[in-house]
This record gives C-alpha cells, sequence and structure tokens, in this order.
C-alpha cells in the first residue's frame, strides 16, 4: 500500500458506518420501552440507520478521494521568504 495517509481515514470510516445504525436501533428500543410503540418502529430504526450509515460512507469516501486528490495535485509549501 502506497498511501498510507489514507489510514487515517480508517477509524472515521467505522465510525460513520457503526454509529449511525447503533443510535437509531437504541432510539427504536427506547421507543419502544418507553411509549410502548410496535415492533414497526424497530425496523424503521434499522432502516434509518442503514441510510445514515450509507450516507456516511459515501461521504468518507468523497473525502479520502478529495484529500487524495489534493495532496497529488497541491504544489510545495511557500516559506516566508518565497512568497510574492
Amino acid at each position: 500500500m502506497k498511501k498510507w495517509s489514507l489510514l487515517i481515514w480508517l477509524p472515521q470510516f467505522g465510525i460513520s458506518v457503526v454509529f449511525p445504525l447503533i443510535g437509531f436501533l437504541m432510539l427504536a428500543v427506547w421507543l419502544r420501552e418507553h411509549w410502548g410503540w410496535g415492533q414497526w418502529v424497530i425496523w424503521v430504526g434499522i432502516l434509518f440507520g442503514l441510510i445514515t450509515a450509507a450516507v456516511g460512507v459515501r461521504d468518507t469516501i468523497k473525502a479520502m478521494n478529495l484529500v487524495d486528490k489534493n495532496k497529488e495535485d497541491s504544489p510545495p509549501p511557500v516559506s516566508f521568504n518565497d512568497h510574492d
């Protein structure tokens, strides 16, 4: 793997997939237990969690590609004495 700097995105990728699903599932269980809603709220929580996780995956991949592209295309940094 020649692009080691992209490994820093691995935890972000995991967080953007796992946390939305767990969060919506926990909210659905709480709504069912606290308010007495039916089993359907669990399925709605899973659906919202999966949708949010998919959006998180898409955004993380876009950000990874943008950082990688900018890293290859960016000129070297300008020092204080080198600017015009």
